[in-house]
Formats: structure tokens, C-alpha cells, sequence
């Protein structure tokens, strides 16, 4: 009967565990300088990732038709000298079929990571196209914009539930030379004022493809971002006349929502998943995106570290972990299902694995600054 009550206590604990959404923080999230590759995905069937708790979402047999790829720099801008990292020589759209580049600069503190405001270098464009005059342009003077307050990317500590909001101003500053309304070199601004919503609305594990098969289940938050956007034109100071902004397929006080899912793993500087879905209410996605970043299960190691051991293993009563001090450790089943949890692991405590079902399972071990992955088989 002792043992009964103790098994029953002990499937208690690991239940408990396995149904432990993920928590990301400043210290388990790597936001800072280096390089992101991402795979765009094939979304002919995609299904949109569920919401709700203790989830498993498997796209481990999508199919990546394209890779790209940017790396963030460690900020040098006299603007914002509390910059953590930057984003450079991105591009947004402008008018319809036009893009403008732009620096983003970051700051990741123990509050949140976020946009502290954006930096725009000189740019000159014909709009021949548009307005039809041979000399007509546009320059969109060098200019940067403070973010006041900024714009939080995630919020310290996220968790399901986790909501924050932000609302920015964009002020581009920039010039209209069109000889048919007389105007050379016209001073003109485009306000677009935002309001972003963020919730996690789920929690799980989830697999997508990785060089060689799919990847190991990886513990992620579900994002859910609605970011609606309204554009206002200034020539001179007051508003921009309604036929020039039709000329450019513009209107004053137009507006642009943008939806987005996106599936957050710790221990990364980029999602695990990015669905996009344009202005639908998150019914059918425009574009998938997923980190190329990512180990596979058949892969026993991440990273070389060899100093990490699983013994013995095979097993079927207690499994040891050395080479491991203050770690995320995990396992899970090949469902993606995790069975066990401890946050603050160290090698002297053996992991009781007697209750464990037979068959294969992945250890995923996470510490400041490696992750590395063992197969693990109860026998």
C-alpha cells in the first residue's frame, strides 16, 4: 500500500511537470548581435497552430522551398546609445509596390525586449512610374525616430496568459519633387500611428523540419500579435491634397491590419515559427517561417560537449546526468510529450525514471550558454 501511495504521489509530481508551460526570460533568451536563418515554408495545407494548454504542434513534414537569412549587429548609432543590438538594411513598404530601408535598434534588459526607435539613411527614388514626369522624385532625408515609450517585442516574464500592448508613432520625413503640381523638392511627412496587441494564447511542444529529419519537440509558447496600423500624409505642413494621394493609391487615415502567430522556444533569439496571415482574421496564412536554427532527433548532440553524460542508458530505474549545473533539463517521448521537467538541475540528483513507459526519449539540457540533446532508452 506504501508503494502504491508513493507511485501515485510520484505521477503526481511528473504530470505536474510535463504540464509546465515554458517561462521566457531575460536570462533564458539569447536576443542580442549574431546571425538568423530562416526557411520559408510551402503553406499548401498548412493548419494553423491550436490555442490552448499542453499542446503538441507537429509540422515536422512541411516542406521549406527557400532559405534566407540577416544578421543583427552590435549597435553604433549616437541616437540610441542604450542600444543593445540592430537590425539593419530592412525594408518596409511605403506606397503601394515601394520600400523603404530602415535600422532597427533594440534594447533586451530584465523588463522586456523592445524597439527603442528606428534610423533611416538617405534615399532617393524616381517615381517616373507613378507620376509620369522624367525628373520626378522622392528623397526620404536621413532621420531617426525615438520609439517614446518603446515598443515591447516580449515582456518579462511571459508566460500563458502573458499580454502587453504597445501603441508608436512612425514620422518619415521626406521630399515630392512633381513638376505637373509644381512642387520641387516639397517637404512631406507620413505619421502612421500603431497599436500592437500581444497575448500568449498556448503552450506545448512543437516540431518542424531540421536539416537530416524533423527536429527534437522543442517547449514553446503560442504568440498571438495583432498590429493595426493608420497612415496619415502632410505636404507643407497640412494635409496632402486627396488627388495627389490617389495618384500614389493612397488615402488619408487609411488603415492596415496585420495578424500574426508565432511560436517561442527559449533559449533562442528567433522564433521557432512565424505564421503570417495578412489582414484575415487568422484563417489563412500568407507566408510560414521557420528557424533553420534547430537540431534533429537524429542528431544525439546540438552542441560538441562532450562533458555531458547520460548513464546508464539503457535504463529502466534511475538515469544520472553529469557534467550539468544549474540546466533546464527535459524529457520527452517521441510524441513530443515531456514526462519530466526540472529547471534548476544539477548532476547530483538522480532522475527516477521507473515509471517511465518503454521506448526511446529525448533529454534536452539548456544552460547559459549551450543546449545539447541525449537520447535516452528505458528499457
Amino acid at each position: 500500500m506504501k508503494k502504491l501511495f508513493l507511485l501515485i504521489a510520484f505521477i503526481g509530481i511528473v504530470t505536474a511537470q510535463a504540464q509546465t508551460p515554458a517561462t521566457l526570460t531575460f536570462s533564458n533568451m539569447n536576443f542580442g548581435p549574431g546571425t538568423i536563418t530562416a526557411k520559408i515554408i510551402d503553406t499548401t495545407g498548412f493548419v494553423s497552430p491550436t490555442a490552448g494548454i499542453n499542446q503538441v504542434w507537429n509540422y515536422a513534414s512541411l516542406t521549406p522551398t527557400a532559405t534566407s537569412s540577416y544578421t543583427s549587429i552590435s549597435p553604433a548609432s549616437a541616437y540610441f546609445p542604450t542600444a543593445t543590438y540592430a537590425d539593419t538594411n530592412l525594408s518596409a513598404p511605403f506606397v503601394p509596390g515601394w520600400y523603404y530601408h530602415y535600422n532597427l535598434y533594440y534594447k533586451n534588459d530584465a523588463t522586456a525586449d523592445a524597439i527603442l526607435g528606428i534610423e533611416l539613411p538617405l534615399q532617393n527614388y524616381s517615381i517616373t512610374a507613378i507620376s509620369g514626369g522624367a525628373n520626378d522624385s522622392c528623397y526620404i532625408l536621413p532621420q531617426h525616430v525615438d520609439y517614446n515609450p518603446a515598443m515591447n517585442m516580449i515582456v518579462y516574464p511571459a508566460t500563458m496568459n502573458s499580454a502587453w500592448q504597445s501603441t508608436y508613432t512612425d514620422v518619415i520625413n521626406f521630399q515630392l519633387t512633381i513638376v505637373a503640381y509644381m512642387m520641387n523638392h516639397t517637404p512631406c511627412q507620413k505619421i502612421t500611428h500603431y497599436i500592437r496587441q500581444d497575448t500568449i494564447i498556448g503552450w506545448g511542444t512543437a516540431t518542424i523540419p531540421a536539416a537530416g529529419g524533423p527536429s527534437v519537440p522543442y517547449s514553446c509558447l503560442l504568440e498571438k500579435r495583432v498590429t493595426v496600423a493608420a497612415d496619415s500624409f502632410y505636404m507643407n505642413g497640412a494635409p496632402a491634397p486627396a488627388p495627389l494621394l490617389s495618384a500614389f493609391g493612397l488615402s488619408q487615415g487609411q488603415q492596415t491590419i496585420s495578424n500574426r502567430y508565432m511560436l517561442w522556444r527559449e533559449n533562442s533569439n528567433y522564433p521557432l515559427m512565424i505564421v503570417n496571415y495578412g489582414a484575415n482574421n487568422f484563417t489563412k496564412p500568407t507566408s510560414v517561417v521557420i528557424d533553420a536554427n534547430v537540431g534533429t532527433a537524429g542528431i544525439p548532440n546540438i552542441s560538441d560537449n562532450e562533458t555531458v553524460n547520460v548513464f546508464p542508458n539503457p535504463a529502466s530505474d534511475k538515469v544520472s546526468i553529469t557534467g550539468v549545473q544549474n540546466a533546464d533539463v527535459s524529457i520527452s517521448d517521441i510524441s513530443g510529450r515531456i514526462v519530466y521537467r526540472n529547471n534548476n538541475f544539477n548532476s547530483a540528483e538522480p532522475i527516477d525514471i521507473s515509471i517511465f513507459e518503454k521506448g526511446n526519449y529525448i533529454i534536452r539540457i539548456i544552460s547559459k550558454n549551450n543546449t545539447v540533446i541525449k537520447k535516452l532508452v528505458v528499457l
